[in-house]
């Protein structure tokens, strides 16, 4: 794309974000480079994940090119010769052990980038559980080492050794040079889109990689995470942490109800569309392009649908091992105590999406019976928060925002204040038929919300600190929406 285009989509996109990619050379087009990993075994087939379902989505033309990878221990198995067959069988279980094949993955899509990439490309990257870790840890190979000039192949697994041991001055001066030498000139990673990050290598220990803990190196930075997976061995691995002060402005972090499985792999359908949904409002509006798209979730199949029970069997066993893992309310500490399937934490920073008050609505409306988010606030938060609070209500049947969950709520579709940035996005000279019709759901879905009990849950999400009733203030919303 043309740098105009691209900088109008920085500024009047809904996330905000300040995007430092290089342009393109003058009379040249940005294209955009999609990379997409998947979760531990995953791979195409009956259940697919979030990431199998947003490569499909995404449009493909001399200005996009994607690239997509099945996740650790998904290699395919021989038809033939019983060896091989066997031999294939061992790798991939040792894989989903203790991640064997975790940098075959990571540099091939670094291969991908290398053999594509053009000055002023975009690069996107996608992954769900190591997946995400794994695109993570290619946004700051690419940053510390740079990105090899095609031709290069034999160089990548010493660019990958040189990334994984960048620790201490020497070291970072070695990498330093390597990417002057080899390097393509100020490559960027432009978006980051992951769902629940783990790193847990193996039964004993995790993996760190340089900058897989931060954000500063890329445009912006998505995750999705789950309340309700409290097993040890999927502890996630987040942006925020009781002493990021402030939370990243380029990065959103938010949480959805269920488990690890739940926010990605596509179990039931109302549970899968959410977060998925939600990344694709967010890549959308960096400028990613889609071939088509959909929001139809219903409230009624997601107030029905309850968390898979990730915890169970040999799961339990994990449990009472005292590992030394960071302190769930101080990372800075380490602790061996057992953690016996204790909840996540929410950081300061991170926020909660909109469609879990939807599930909380219907545990009130039975009188406390239903669902609740096992993860915990951090206890340091200065301002306590409450689930129930999520739902305060008010004299006369006026429902009422409680004013400590302003800043901890993403709102994503069932927010009112996005709709000039989703109205300019749609006037962009080169937009896609199918980001044509996505924005278009949305803005459909904006303005066909009727005043209904599920409706009243959004408007006391609503960022306004007033308190309107419910119905005069919709009103008032729809109508100023259709004059426009």
């Amino acid at each position: 794309m043309p740098e105009k285009q691209t900088q109008t989509q920085t500024e009047t996109s809904e996330t905000f974000f300040k995007c430092s990619c290089t342009p393109p050379p003058r009379g040249k087009r940005s294209r955009n480079l999609v990379i997409n990993l998947d979760g531990t075994s995953n791979k195409y087939g009956p259940k697919n994940t979030n990431v199998i379902e947003l490569y499909s989505h995404i449009d493909v033309s001399e200005d996009q090119l994607k690239y997509y990878n099945s996740g650790i221990g998904t290699s395919a198995q021989p038809s033939w010769k019983l060896l091989s067959y066997c031999m294939q069988i061992l790798d991939n279980k040792i894989d989903l052990a203790i991640a064997w094949n975790f940098e075959k993955v990571l540099l091939g899509a670094y291969r991908w980038l290398s053999e594509h990439y053009k000055p002023g490309d975009r690069i996107f990257l996608f992954g769900f559980s190591r997946g995400a870790f794994q695109v993570r840890a290619l946004a700051g190979m690419i940053e510390k080492v740079g990105l090899l000039y095609e031709g290069n192949e034999e160089q990548i697994p010493f660019a990958f050794e040189l990334y994984a041991s960048v620790y201490g001055e020497e070291r970072e001066q070695a990498a330093k040079h390597f990417k002057e030498t080899f390097s393509v000139k100020d490559v960027r990673v432009h978006f980051i889109g992951v769902w629940d990050t783990v790193s847990s290598i193996g039964i004993f220990k995790g993996m760190t990689l340089p900058l897989t803990d931060s954000c500063d190196h890329v445009c912006a930075f998505r995750h999705a995470l789950a309340l309700d997976e409290c097993r040890v061995k999927f502890l996630p691995e987040c942006i925020a942490g009781p002493f990021h002060k402030p939370f990243p402005i380029n990065a959103k972090e938010v949480w959805f109800s269920g488990s690890h499985s739940d926010v990605c792999v596509c179990i039931n359908v109302s549970k899968l569309l959410v977060p998925l949904l939600w990344m694709e409002n967010e890549a959308l509006m960096a400028g990613l392009h889609f071939s088509r798209a959909s929001i139809n979730w219903k409230v009624h199949d997601l107030q029905e649908s309850e968390p898979t029970e990730s915890l169970s069997g040999a799961w339990w066993l994990l449990e009472c091992i005292p590992y030394s893992l960071k302190a769930n309310h101080d990372p800075a500490h380490l602790s061996r105590v057992p953690r016996l399937g204790s909840g996540r934490v929410i950081y300061p920073g991170q926020k909660i999406h909109a469609s879990v008050a939807f599930k909380l609505s219907k545990t009130y409306d039975s009188e406390g019976e239903g669902y609740y988010p096992l993860a915990e606030f951090w206890r340091g938060t200065e301002t306590m928060l409450y689930w129930h609070n999520i739902l305060g209500t008010g004299p006369s049947g006026e429902f009422r925002r409680v004013p400590a969950w302003k800043d901890r709520l993403e709102m994503d579709l069932f927010d009112f204040t996005h709709l000039p940035g989703i109205l300019a996005h749609l006037g962009d000279k080169d937009i896609t038929d199918g980001d044509a019709s996505h924005i278009l759901n949305r803005i459909y879905f904006l303005t066909s919300l009727s005043e209904s009990n599920s409706i009243a849950v959004l408007y006391l999400l609503d960022r306004s600190n007033d308190s309107q009733t419910m119905g005069s203030s919709l009103y008032e919303k729809q109508i100023i929406f259709r004059r426009r």
